[in-house]
């Protein structure tokens, strides 16, 4: 059951194939408003949302050394807010979930 304070991971409407990580800060029934980690904010349905449980083994696009642009790779390892990010081109980083979106072909299922 979601509640405001939750971290989820959120579908970023104008861009339908993202998700994003952030907080759920309003709730009025079925509807809800997400604060995204990056600043924006925005109104969802709950089935627009899931409990943000990546970690070790899912596939994220992380956003190389904070930069604006995204690319493909795994999560490795995780302290905390903090993970791990093999790039699938052999680089790697570490970062926090703020700074990755997810495809919506790997977004974990209810």
């Amino acid at each position: 059951m979601l509640r405001i304070g939750d971290r989820v991971l959120a579908l970023w409407p104008v861009e339908e194939e993202w998700w994003y990580p952030g907080v759920i800060c309003e709730m009025a029934g079925f509807e809800l408003v997400v604060q995204y980690d990056d600043g924006d904010r925005g109104p969802l349905s709950q089935n627009d949302v899931r409990p943000l449980t990546l970690g070790i083994g899912s596939r994220v696009w992380g956003r190389w050394q904070a930069d604006m642009y995204y690319y493909p790779g795994t999560i490795t390892k995780q302290l905390g807010a903090a993970i791990h990010i093999d790039y699938d081109d052999g680089d790697q980083e570490w970062t926090t979930l703020g700074m990755v979106r997810v495809h919506a072909e790997d977004v974990p299922r209810r």
